[in-house]
C-alpha cells in the first residue's frame, strides 16, 4: 500500500495478513513489515515488529483448533510443509520422537520458509508423553493400510490427525490399538501405493476444516 503524507513525500507500507494464529477466541494476525499505518498527523508511524488483534469477517474462527500430529517423522522438507500449513491455518503441529533429522535443519527452514518462527508446535519424547502431556480426547489415525475413508468421518474441531513417518507409516502397534479410529484418503489411481506425507496432511486438514466450517 502507498500512502502520501501531508508534506508531498511518500512513504511505502507493506502489509503481510498471510498468517492467522487464534488466541483467546480471536484472530491474531502477525505483520511481516514493521511499519503499521496510523492516523498520526496524515503520517505512516514506525512502530516495532509487534502483533494486533483485528476482526476479519472472512475467516471463521473454530472454538478450539485442529491438531496435526506426526510420528517420527523423516523428512525435514515434508514436516517443514506441514509446518507451513499449520500456520497458514491455524492448527497446532505436534512432533513424537525419534526425528529423522535435526529440528534446525535447513531444510525444514526451507520448506517452512519464514512461517516457522509462527507456528504453534510442540515436540514429545515418545507416544505415551505426548499422550500423558496433550492429552488428545478424538484421534484419526491416517493411513494406506485400511479402507475405511477418511471422508466419512465426522471432523470435531480439536481433533488430532495423527500421521506415520513416510517409510513405515504408523507404529506396527498402532493398527491393533486405535483399529477402530484408522482411516484412510481414497486412491482411485491404477498405480497409487501412498500420499506424500504433507499431501495427506493438507488433505485431510482442509476436509476438517471444511465440514467444520473453518474456511
Amino acid at each position: 500500500m502507498e500512502s502520501s503524507t501531508s508534506n508531498g513525500k511518500k512513504d511505502i507500507a507493506i502489509f503481510s495478513f498471510e498468517i492467522a494464529k487464534r488466541k483467546n477466541g480471536a484472530t491474531l494476525w502477525l505483520f511481516d513489515e514493521r511499519i503499521v499505518s496510523s492516523a498520526c498527523s496524515g503520517r505512516l508511524k514506525i512502530i516495532p515488529h509487534s502483533s494486533f488483534l483485528i476482526p476479519h469477517s472472512s475467516f471463521h474462527i473454530l472454538s478450539s483448533p485442529f491438531h496435526i500430529v506426526l510420528v517420527s517423522p523423516e523428512i525435514p522438507q515434508n514436516t517443514g510443509t506441514i509446518g507451513r500449513l499449520c500456520v497458514c491455518t491455524g492448527a497446532v503441529l505436534h512432533l513424537i520422537d525419534p526425528l529423522g533429522f535435526v529440528i534446525d535443519d535447513a531444510h525444514l527452514r526451507r520448506a517452512g520458509l519464514d512461517y516457522w518462527p509462527y507456528l504453534d508446535w510442540h515436540r514429545w519424547s515418545s507416544w505415551e508423553d505426548f499422550l500423558a502431556g496433550a492429552k488428545p480426547t478424538r484421534m484419526a489415525f491416517l493411513s494406506s493400510k485400511t479402507t475405511r475413508s477418511f471422508f466419512e468421518r465426522q471432523a470435531t474441531p480439536g481433533d488430532f490427525l495423527v500421521f506415520g513417518n513416510e517409510q513405515h507409516g504408523l507404529p506396527v502397534e498402532f493398527y491393533e490399538r486405535y483399529r477402530d479410529s484408522l482411516y484412510t484418503l481414497p486412491m482411485p489411481g491404477p498405480h497409487a501405493r501412498c500420499h506424500n506425507l504433507a499431501n495427506a496432511a493438507s488433505i485431510a486438514l482442509y476436509e476438517a476444516l471444511r465440514q467444520t466450517g473453518g474456511l
